[in-house]
């Protein structure tokens, strides 16, 4: 998948991907994860760290593979500043989390190209690797039933707008996702929601 346009969603799974390989690098995991509540009262700074990195190498695999598929074209279909706001608001669910919510948001946003059935069970476009990622980022992980089953609740509420999440957007936005273009190598400007279903007389020119 390209990550072409879609700077924040590569921000995204460089933080994932650099903060996961610090943390076993450097072995440093039992300082900043938050293995109990009675943890979490104790050192409330550990419910933002855990949230940085993968609890495992299977679960960077997983979250990398899931986000890789579905955040570029996420984020090409909102425009950096909605995408970075949605971001925003799973954000402390973790990467199990996250990766669930936009798997979820992605499956209701996206229309499958076509369908299919296996054994009789109808099936659309990636529902299947979805599926078989999920599961293996659920399951083989520690507390990642739980997590993931927050992210798919929050991707359900947001499909449903519940309490108006559709309609956040971080302050700042603009500025925020033109320095996060820029720091991943790109031209420095967010990519804005394209509202025109074909391209405008300006747009035809310049393409001539």
């Amino acid at each position: 998948m390209s990550f072409e346009n879609a700077p924040v969603s590569k921000a995204l799974l460089a933080t994932y991907t650099s903060c996961t390989l610090l943390v076993s690098v450097f072995d440093i995991n039992i300082f900043l994860n938050a293995p109990s509540f009675a943890r979490i009262r104790l050192e409330p700074w550990r419910l933002f760290t855990q949230t940085t990195y993968a609890p495992s190498s299977p679960a960077l695999l997983c979250t990398l593979a899931l986000c890789s598929r579905t955040a570029p074209v996420l984020e090409r279909r909102m425009g950096s500043h909605k995408f970075l706001s949605l971001v925003a608001l799973v954000w402390m669910l973790g990467p199990i989390g996250v990766s669930t919510a936009l798997a979820v948001i992605h499956s209701a946003l996206v229309p499958p190209a076509y369908h299919y059935k296996i054994f009789g069970i109808p099936l659309g476009e990636g529902w299947l690797w979805k599926g078989v990622l999920l599961g293996f980022l659920c399951f083989l992980t520690s507390g990642g039933v739980i997590w993931g089953g927050l992210g798919a609740i929050a991707g359900m509420l947001w499909t449903m707008d519940v309490a108006g999440m559709k309609g956040f957007r971080v302050g700042g936005g603009q500025r925020a996702t033109a320095w996060i273009s820029q720091a991943v190598g790109g031209s420095g400007i967010g990519v804005r929601r394209a509202r025109a279903a074909l391209p405008s007389e300006t747009q035809r020119a310049e393409s001539q």
